[in-house]
């Protein structure tokens, strides 16, 4: 199966469904968006995220953090409106 890039916006970061159960991860590894989310959490540095993954950049740090921005911008539940 073929990445699939998920948004023009984020290049870096793809889906594919034989690779992490189709979690987003950076292109060309096995390093899922919300790892790289939980790392940033817990305190961890761009500077010392890269020293432990060396095959990834800070811009794809970077893209993973807006990516999940972006996923948490849209609305969790609909509000039905009386018209």
């Amino acid at each position: 199966m073929e990445d699939v890039q998920l948004s023009d916006e984020f290049p870096l970061i793809v889906a594919n469904p034989g690779r992490l159960g189709g979690k987003p991860c950076i292109k060309d590894t096995r390093i899922s968006v919300s790892h790289i989310l939980e790392l940033l959490a817990s305190g961890g540095t761009v500077e010392r995220i890269l020293e432990g993954w060396p095959a990834l950049t800070p811009e794809a740090i970077e893209q993973a953090a807006l990516f999940a921005a972006r996923q948490l911008e849209a609305p969790a539940v609909r509000v039905k409106t009386t018209a």
